[in-house]
């Protein structure tokens, strides 16, 4: 489950790496695949919906077994914050603009991107797809993800920074495998509506953890 973990923080950056002019949600169905217990099934997301105003962007997420996740990111000043609940109990991790340009320079500097000409329509908007690899210095392992983006969703480029600034539109569509595991996020709808600001503020009653010390509470190193 750590693993899915990562992915979607993965995921997260590629859907919302980058400051729209666009305003409203895009829910995304999320279809994942692998070998897992019957209780790891259970806490499978689902969907995904992100919502976006500028510069600011949210996404959530359901997990089961009471655990919701929401990342709240804004890409002009490089701060997000990761807002965990867990069976009652919340926790906000946050990140400077400081370590998330450390992570996107290192993202950047290993990966390739390559765009084709195939084309597909997803929620209604024209795609085309385009492959991004990303090549681990420590493992030598190479992610291939795979993308769909459409240019007629209005965006502003002016602030991106990472390894996706080369996709010039919207990305209406996600996949990868890694790990064994097969993930897929794809739009399934795309409203254009205006968005309330408070849902890019952090409530009140998380407590706030390093990135360190929540992996460890989860089980990692």
């Amino acid at each position: 489950m750590k693993s899915i973990c990562s992915l979607i923080t993965l995921v997260f950056f590629v859907l919302t790496g980058f400051s729209q002019t666009f305003e409203g949600k895009i829910v995304y169905k999320i279809n994942i695949k692998g070998d897992f217990s019957p209780q790891e099934k259970m806490m499978l997301p689902s969907e995904a919906v992100v919502y976006s105003k500028g510069e600011k962007a949210r996404m959530e997420m359901s997990m089961g077994f009471g655990m919701n996740t929401t990342t709240i990111s804004n890409s002009k000043s490089g701060y997000s914050v990761s807002l965990m609940n867990i069976l009652g109990s919340k926790y906000a991790i946050e990140s400077s603009e400081k370590d998330n340009s450390k992570e996107s320079e290192d993202l950047v500097k290993n990966t390739k991107i390559e765009v084709t000409n195939e084309t597909k329509t997803i929620a209604g908007y024209n795609c085309k797809k385009a492959i991004i690899y990303i090549n681990d210095p420590k493992s030598k392992e190479v992610t291939q993800l795979e993308v769909w983006f459409t240019k007629e969703i209005d965006i502003n480029n002016d602030y991106v920074k990472g390894p996706f600034e080369k996709i010039e539109g919207a990305m209406l569509e996600f996949s990868l495998v890694q790990q064994g595991l097969n993930m897929n996020f794809q739009a399934s709808l795309v409203s254009k509506e205006s968005v309330d600001n408070k849902l890019f503020e952090v409530p009140e009653g998380y407590k706030k953890m390093t990135q360190q010390e929540m992996m460890k509470m989860m089980g990692g190193k």
